[in-house]
């Protein structure tokens, strides 16, 4: 729809928010009442307005000529040939482009005499001569809708009259056959040229019926044909609210059954939940609103009509939910009807649905009714029937959930006791109105949720779901920031303190006074910095990264006093704070607005959390089948780590994938999955959070659920194997450098290439730079252009004691003031210098040869934000070279370890080389699998991730599966081998029973079902 028609036609709109209230239908009289006053627009122009007349509107029709076969629409290409397009729409009309015929169908309900309209443009100064014809249709084969003649065509000639100059609209009427859209037109002269509805009376037979639109003169305009049986009504589509009798959209109520008064009231809320509509001149989308109340009915009769077209039209997105409270009722059954008209024969659409405590649900779909599209078959109404569709009850509504959850456990084909999880908790909403609730919990239950907290006592007793009265999770804040501005810190006494304190820390830590670390004789005089003045020196920056991390700690007080208030109240309870992945990666790129780990490693939430939004397109981070989720929940599982605290998860089911995104999960230490959100989308603002429309979902549940159930003891009270690989996640340079180079998604895509190469491994952060958290690893992988030299220090001891550090390019340049520190040289090995356009041979491709820590392969190389580095070994040995040449790898020993630089990052490098089915995966995986040996696990199938538990009742493996290209896995039974160390006597899979197995090396070689027929799997040895 073009914004010209949407501003000349639909102006009303516009009018009725600036308190042009009263319709034109107000003064309709019901059956029996009294005539509406002489001057109201609906004057009885013929003198024989009366009821009956009125109940010829039953019998209406209306049909807009742009919307026509034939009918070339801007903007939507024709699925005729170019040839068939004989008219042109524009504006809200059509015009002639040829004298060829365009046509419609339209299904006549009765025998008798039809007032038909047509409206199009007349004029002052000439004619425009429009044939309309009726051509009478009967089905020539039943099974098909095909139509063929029944009779000759009528044809009715329009636009051989001219308007009246200097003549009002009114006294026009009494002149030509014509109707005009409003009291303006009537009481004002014609303009020039101007729409109005022009009339013939004709007699049409039941049935089906071709209307066709002819005309030779190609400045004829024509916008729609209306016919009905009333001869008094007057079709509009005035600008003006009152005026317009075409589109409006009018509810109205009646009791059925349970009233509880002699009246009833109803008032009704209306939540959108999508954006579309704004209030007044607000830019910030309306998502609620409320249709006018109705109050005093005598119970079982109807409401008076009310008009909602502004809550419908134009709305946002395809529907609302509308909840009336219903005075004076209780449990029983309403009615809802819907009319074009403010009158009951032009009522379209009647809704039953449940009333349960005087409260009732149902759906309204937005937009113009009124717009109909060329049909293959006959139709007859005033409203589109695919409109109607949209209007539906809740009764309806969770019955098609019930009918998808069902589907979804028959197409698992497992028994219908089959292993559920426990331990685990699986949770997700579940707000049906009351009258459904208890089916809709135990739906959820059957799908393998156990978690439901509106779940009613008798459905929660027999599915044994969970109770968390005596350990409640309270969330403080949610998707929070955790800095505190400079001028916040300064404006505070206790906290500019505290600032100096940690000024005062810092410079013991570098083992200096403040007069040799900040230039200052008293600390006192420092203040908080958000941002480095230009040309800073050593003292400004080391002032700007203690601001930095201060400003994060400074909001840890805040949340510790918020927990201690709740544990007063609550002492077991699960207290936590959700982190968005959106300042993160998506409408940010670093944590130095919101740092996941601060809260949870400080004590200040007891329960750590995130979400991923994570969606196959872009906010999936381009990994396949949001495999990204893995990572951010091992960011979670780092977070909590230290202190041993439980972790949850706002798993996106809302944004698809379920099944993966729970292993995801699961296999990084999640135990609480919060399915988010299945709602449903009503019980919602924002539809966006909700997955109860999505029916795939019901499916990627259940396929979740049924394969942790059956090893859900091993899983939720077993042991993760040991991770003896890590992946730092560097919040220093994030401070410092992080408008450099954005490095984060580097080190989720290394994360997740040892994860494809079945390594377990751990995200670090830099406080875990220790001896005693170094020495639970063996591999270290490490990026970033800074960091403090104490960890440095700490990283290299740990390499001199066996550990294998690989670090990417720019790796620790600078500590984390901006100073170059010659200690990186001396670990690794080798200068590094950042590539610039003056450096001409070329770095497209890298050759690893020589070591043994890589194969010999060529690669693409890739770094990320393009930023390679050139190395020069003082002490290291060459690993690799560019192709023009220059050092890009090199390996330096270091007492009983080793320590890589790559002038490359590894992430990119991985994922460049195509991911988990590339030859950078094993690239990535050599110099771990050097130094760890073979892994307690293999899975011959890349595009996943596995992950062993240990239990004295058993082992178990997930396999979850990751591909950008699901049609394309293997079909042939997969191989899983697994170092059990243990005694297994039998061997099965969660999903496909028992499997195929033998005892070979000391190994269990397993043979699974093809990795194309599972997205998720738990293979279970006892």
């Amino acid at each position: 729809m073009s914004d010209s028609r949407i501003c000349r036609r639909y102006g009303w709109l516009f009018a009725a928010l600036f308190g042009v209230s009263a319709t034109v239908f107000a003064q309709l009289p019901a059956p029996g009442g009294k005539p509406p006053p002489a001057d109201d627009i609906l004057n009885d122009l013929e003198g024989t307005k009366t009821a009956t007349d009125l109940e010829g509107l039953r019998q209406s029709h209306l049909t807009l000529v742009e919307t026509w076969k034939q009918v070339e629409r801007p903007g939507t290409p024709s699925k005729e040939p170019a040839q068939e397009n004989r008219w042109k729409a524009a504006g809200g009309y059509a015009t002639p482009t040829s004298a060829q015929p365009i046509s419609t169908l339209v299904e006549v309900p009765k025998d008798g005499e039809y007032r038909l309209y047509l409206r199009h443009r007349l004029g002052q100064q000439q004619t425009t001569p429009v044939t309309v014809s009726f051509e009478p249709l009967k089905v020539a084969d039943a099974a098909k809708p095909e139509y063929v003649s029944a009779g000759p065509a009528v044809a009715h000639r329009f636009g051989d009259i001219k308007l009246i100059a200097n003549t009002l609209g009114k006294e026009q009427e009494k002149k030509l056959p014509v109707r005009f859209e409003s009291d303006v037109q009537l009481n004002s002269f014609a303009d020039e040229a101007m729409f109005v509805w022009e009339y013939r009376d004709v007699k049409l037979t039941k049935g089906p019926h071709r209307i066709t639109l002819q005309s030779d003169r190609r400045d004829a305009r024509v916008s729609a044909v209306f016919l009905t049986r009333s001869k008094t009504f007057r079709p509009s589509f005035s600008a003006v609210k009152k005026d317009n009798t075409l589109e409006g959209v009018y509810l109205r109520y009646r009791v059925v059954k349970g009233a509880t008064a002699p009246e009833f009231t109803a008032s009704t809320g209306i939540t959108y939940h999508w954006p579309g509509r704004r209030a007044g001149n607000s830019t910030e989308p309306l998502w609620y609103d409320g249709a006018p109340a109705i109050a005093k009915v005598p119970a079982k009769e109807w409401s008076p009509f009310v008009d909602v077209r502004e809550q419908v039209i134009p709305g946002g997105g395809p529907w609302s939910t509308w909840r009336p409270a219903l005075g004076g009722v209780g449990n029983g059954a309403i009615e809802v009807q819907f009319a074009w008209a403010p009158h009951e024969a032009a009522v379209a659409h009647t809704l039953p649905m449940a009333v349960s405590g005087g409260r009732a649900m149902f759906r309204v779909p937005h937009g113009r009714y009124t717009f109909r599209g060329p049909v293959a078959s006959a139709a007859w109404g005033v409203w589109d029937p695919t409109a109607l569709e949209g209007f539906v009850a809740e009764d309806a509504l969770v019955e098609r959930y019930f009918a998808w959850a069902e589907e979804a456990t028959r197409t698992l084909g497992l028994k219908a006791d089959h292993p559920k999880p426990k331990h685990l908790k699986v949770l997700t909403g579940c707000q049906t109105g009351a009258a459904h609730q208890a089916r809709a919990a135990e739906m959820m239950a059957k799908l393998g949720v156990n978690w439901i907290p509106s779940a009613p006592t008798d459905v929660a007793r027999k599915y044994d779901l969970y109770d968390d009265s005596a350990n409640p999770k309270i969330k403080m804040g949610d998707e929070i920031g955790t800095h505190t501005p400079a001028s916040v810190i300064n404006g505070d006494v206790v906290l500019l303190a505290g600032f100096h304190e940690y000024l005062r820390e810092q410079a013991k830590l570098n083992g200096l006074d403040l007069q040799a670390f900040l230039g200052l004789d008293d600390v006192r005089v420092a203040r908080s910095i958000d941002h480095l003045p230009e040309n800073a020196g050593r003292f400004e920056r080391r002032l700007f990264y203690c601001s930095q991390r201060y400003a994060h700690l400074a909001t840890i007080p805040n949340y510790m006093r918020g927990l201690r208030s709740i544990e007063k109240g609550k002492p077991k309870a699960l207290v936590y704070n959700n982190y968005s992945p959106h300042p993160l990666f998506l409408t940010g790129r670093d944590m130095n607005d919101s740092d996941w780990f601060l809260l949870p490693r400080a004590g200040a939430q007891t329960l750590g959390w995130a979400e991923d939004w994570a969606t196959g397109g872009s906010w999936g981070l381009g990994t396949p089948m949001t495999e990204c989720t893995t990572f951010y929940a091992a960011l979670v599982d780092c977070s909590v780590r230290t202190r041993g605290y439980t972790a949850g998860f706002y798993v996106g089911s809302n944004c698809g994938y379920s099944a993966q995104k729970m292993f995801s999960c699961v296999s990084q230490g999640i135990t609480i999955l919060h399915l988010y959100d299945w709602g449903p989308i009503d019980s919602w603002a924002e539809g966006s959070n909700s997955w109860s429309e999505s029916k795939d979902q019901y499916l990627s549940v259940a396929q979740g659920t049924h394969a942790l159930g059956p090893a859900d003891e091993i899983i939720g009270t077993g042991k993760r194997e040991v991770r003896r690989a890590a992946v730092l996640y560097n919040r220093s340079h994030e401070i410092v450098s992080g408008s450099q180079v954005t490095l984060n998604r580097d080190w989720m895509w290394t994360f997740l290439g040892l994860r494809n190469s079945g390594i377990p491994v751990d995200v670090v952060i830099e406080e875990d730079l220790t001896e005693p958290e170094l020495n639970r690893y063996d591999v270290l992988f490490i990026g970033g252009l800074n960091l403090e030299r104490r960890h440095l220090k700490s990283v290299r001891a740990w390499v001199e004691r066996g550990g294998v550090l690989i670090g990417s390019a720019g790796t620790a340049l600078s500590d984390v003031y901006g100073d170059r520190m010659p200690e990186t040289v001396e670990l690794f090995g080798t200068t590094q210098r950042l590539a610039t356009a003056e450096d001409k041979s070329s770095r497209e491709r890298v050759r690893f040869q020589g070591t043994d820590e890589f194969p010999e392969v060529e690669l693409l190389a890739a770094a990320a934000g393009n930023q390679k580095y050139i190395l020069t070994p003082t002490t290291g040995k060459v690993a690799a070279k560019y192709d023009g040449g220059e050092v890009a790898a090199v390996v330096n020993s270091l007492g009983k370890g080793r320590a890589i630089l790559l002038g490359m990052t590894t992430g990119e490098m991985f994922r460049v080389a195509g991911g988990a089915k590339g030859p950078g995966r094993a690239w990535l995986a050599a110099p771990v699998m050097k130094r760890l040996g073979r892994q307690r696990v293999e899975f011959n199938c890349p595009e996943s991730e596995v992950t062993l538990f240990d239990h004295p009742k058993g082992v178990a493996v997930m396999i979850g599966l990751y591909s950008w290209k699901p049609g394309e896995l293997p079909t042939v039974p997969g191989r899983l081998s697994v170092d059990a160390k243990r005694e297994v006597k039998e061997v099965t899979s969660a999903m496909h029973g028992p499997l195929k197995w033998a005892l070979r090396d000391g190994r269990i070689e397993i043979e699974t079902p093809p990795a194309l027929r599972f997205a998720v799997d738990t293979v279970i040895l006892r």
